[in-house]
């Protein structure tokens, strides 16, 4: 029962950093300069608990039993392709 909310746990803090990633590229989408982020997120330890079997004639094999403590944050990383500068906000284009 522990583990379950231990993977639960994990499962969670790694997405709430991928929502404030997000959260990051959005408020700051229409400043100058700004290069998006993007989230990976990466499985934590599992275990093997069986092995699977193959198949014989009469029937299939089995798969094989993994548990594991969730997923965790992977990389943060930036979008460093280049662009062509806009200009950000209202009215005419300076000259």
């Amino acid at each position: 029962m522990l583990r379950a909310m231990d993977s639960a746990v994990a499962g969670l803090r790694a997405h709430q950093n991928k929502m404030d990633v997000v959260g990051h590229n959005i408020a700051n989408v229409n400043t100058f300069g700004f290069k998006a982020q993007t989230y990976t997120f990466k499985e934590a330890m599992y275990q093997t608990s069986s092995s699977s079997t193959g198949g014989t004639a009469e029937a299939g094999g089995s798969n094989a039993a993994q548990f594991g403590y969730g997923a965790l944050m992977g990389t943060i990383g930036m979008d460093m392709t280049a662009s062509t500068p806009t200009y950000v906000g209202g009215g005419l284009m300076p000259a």
